[in-house]
């Protein structure tokens, strides 16, 4: 029978004695460092990533929301000095220049309507007589005053239509005729695409006598 070496077998020792002996250092040597690490993070670092803004301390969490909150703030300043000094036609300067430009054509479009409440004024204050013109005072006729008087006018660039408030007075109870005189003369003019007609009311009050209230609505032409 052959004789083993059990002294040879002795010398190799197996992979769990290997992991058994060095277990131990590993778990103390992991457990130091997640320590120090933990003690640099709460401690150490904190002291070393400190950044003074403005006399105010800020550590790496709040730099981070810091410079969110500024970048969110110079968007701001920038969409609103974009608003200000822009070429372009929007924001605040878009808005300045329609108003510029409106407030030239109101001028323009009331000095037309002017020029047509005109004609209809002389017209509407030429009695026949002097009999005539008599008998119309009793029901509020007013010569040389303003037959067509118009309150306000509102312009929409955007849809090219001018909204027209006011009232026709001082011609007794001829007052609708002398809006719808009014009216189709606006119609017919060249810089007029279409109109809305006013409501044909006729009104009474003791200072001004008869008169009509008209608010109507014009669409331009292109």
């Amino acid at each position: 029978m052959p004789k083993t070496n059990t002294k040879a077998v002795a010398n190799h020792p197996s992979v769990g004695d290997v992991l058994h002996h060095v277990s131990v250092p590993f778990l103390i040597f992991t457990a130091v460092l997640l320590g120090f690490l933990s003690l640099s993070a709460t401690l150490i670092l904190p002291q070393l990533t400190q950044v003074d803004i403005a006399g105010k301390e800020h550590d790496a969490v709040e730099l981070k929301e810091l410079v969110k909150k500024l970048d969110t703030r110079v968007q701001e300043l920038e969409r609103a000095r974009g608003e200000f000094v822009t070429p372009l036609r929007e924001g605040l300067f878009g808005d300045a220049m329609d108003q510029k430009y409106n407030s030239r054509d109101l001028l323009l479009f009331r000095s037309k309507l002017e020029e047509i409440t005109q004609q209809i004024e002389t017209a509407s204050l030429r009695p026949a007589s002097a009999k005539a013109t008599a008998g119309k005072q009793g029901y509020g006729w007013q010569e040389n005053k303003n037959t067509i008087s118009i309150s306000s006018m509102t312009f929409d660039q955007r849809e090219l239509s001018l909204e027209v408030e006011g009232k026709v007075q001082n011609v007794g109870p001829r007052s609708m005729t002398v809006l719808a005189q009014f009216i189709n003369a606006v119609q017919e003019a060249e810089w007029v695409s279409d109109i809305s007609p006013p409501k044909f009311t006729r009104e009474h009050d003791e200072e001004s006598g008869f008169y009509s209230p008209f608010i109507f609505t014009i669409l331009l032409s292109e």
